[in-house]
């Protein structure tokens, strides 16, 4: 799978998903062209615009290694060279934004994965969107966590760390930021996190104060994630780091994998409102 920007939060979950399946589903989130795609490879193209200079160079490549080419995208010069060429093309509906169309992108990407026999994604949404409404309908509710951990953020500049299976949660967090704070923000995940990475939270120079640590805490069910986890926490607080936990106490990962990519999303446009003046300029 090949994606970049805001949209590559649906190829990454995908590719998360995967760890927890049978079928392992590959991600190449810079673009790179695998050395052992071959002829008779299926390789997916999500692109919402169809337009992204990167991703043409990517489908060029793909041709010339002769591989299966599936494009879900809503158009552009991608959807032409799929239409010129008689590549499988998944269009998307318009008038949404990178950001907004991870969602149907992830469901598209469950659907077309079936089709190349593997139902593993489907199989794990079934499961897990129920978790999920109910989710985000008790944040709808009841924001007092979405206002906790705004309060928390409020200023600040976020870095946030999953484990690795759980990349696509940490990632949609940072653009979620991005799109909708507008301040600057970074992701990482474990086990990853490496020494020199460390070292640098650790010292305490100019910037420190205006930086947080958000860590993500989903239950990977892998004893040596957990205690990779728990030893860079250690760290941090022996050197006085502040570090925001947030917990997913849901047992299917999936699940809690979505819960904090809506999360992500309630925080952000949270915090969005309170840096936009207020259209009259007086009103309370």
């Amino acid at each position: 799978m090949f994606a970049v920007g805001p949209t590559s939060v649906s190829a990454q979950f995908a590719a998360d998903v995967s760890y927890r399946s049978g079928f392992r589903t590959m991600f190449a989130p810079d673009g790179r062209i695998p050395g052992w795609l071959a002829d008779g490879t299926d390789a997916v193209i999500i692109s919402y615009s169809g337009n992204t200079k990167k991703l043409l160079d990517v489908y060029s490549e793909l041709k010339e290694h002769e591989c299966r080419v599936h494009c879900i995208t809503s158009g552009g010069e991608l959807a032409s060279l799929c239409h010129r060429n008689g590549d499988h093309l998944i269009t998307l509906p318009p008038n949404f934004t990178t950001h907004s169309a991870v969602g149907i992108e992830i469901g598209i990407l469950a659907g077309l994965l079936e089709s190349l026999g593997a139902p593993y994604m489907r199989n794990a949404l079934e499961s897990a969107l129920p978790n999920v409404s109910e989710y985000r309908r008790s944040l709808m509710e009841n924001p007092s966590l979405t206002i906790r951990i705004s309060d928390r953020l409020e200023d600040r500049v976020p870095s946030i760390y999953s484990k690795i299976d759980v990349v696509a949660a940490a990632k949609r967090w940072k653009l979620a930021f991005d799109k909708n704070v507008g301040v600057p923000s970074f992701y990482g995940y474990l086990p990853e996190f490496d020494h020199n990475e460390i070292v640098g939270w650790a010292d305490p120079n100019v910037h420190a104060n205006s930086m947080e640590i958000v860590v993500l805490r989903i239950k990977s069910g892998v004893p040596e994630f957990e205690y990779t986890v728990d030893s860079m926490m250690e760290v941090l607080h022996e050197n006085d780091r502040r570090v925001l936990e947030i917990d997913f106490d849901d047992d299917d990962m999936t699940a809690a994998e979505l819960e904090a990519m809506v999360l992500a999303d309630m925080v952000s446009e949270e915090l969005g409102r309170r840096r936009r003046p207020n259209r009259c300029g007086r009103c309370p």
